[in-house]
């Protein structure tokens, strides 16, 4: 993602999971190209990320929301509206689970679905 040219320098990105994995990756390349970060992940680590990647003089904004909700799609949309336009949305969020579909609950299985699906549906409607 690192350009010479510096054409991202300055332009919003909003990232989705970007607590750990994939996602902090993407965060990390996306801040080294000098843009604007609007962060998201339903867990309190997004926070030291966060706090991470303004250690790097990136300018970083976070949210803890849970992405399988409306309410938490919609805290996202807003936020990201008072930054400015979104150049880029990656819509990393998404959990797994682990173990055999039948050994799985209905509620958890339900959660993958409206994060992996759902919301991310909602985000990019």
């Amino acid at each position: 993602m690192a350009r010479s040219d510096n054409q991202e320098r300055g332009k919003l990105a909003v990232i989705t999971g970007a607590s750990s994995g994939i996602g902090l990756e993407l965060a990390r390349l996306c801040a080294a190209d000098g843009m604007r970060l609007l962060i998201a992940a339903d867990e309190p680590e997004i926070q030291r990320v966060r706090d991470a990647l303004c250690a790097t003089g990136c300018d970083v904004h976070a949210l803890e929301v849970d992405l399988a909700t409306r309410d938490g799609v919609d805290q996202l949309v807003r936020k990201a509206r008072t930054l400015g336009p979104v150049e880029h949305l990656i819509a990393n969020a998404g959990h797994g689970l682990g173990r055999a579909f039948l050994d799985e609950s209905r509620e958890d299985i339900d959660h993958v679905i409206d994060t992996n699906v759902r919301g991310t549906v909602w985000l990019t409607a």
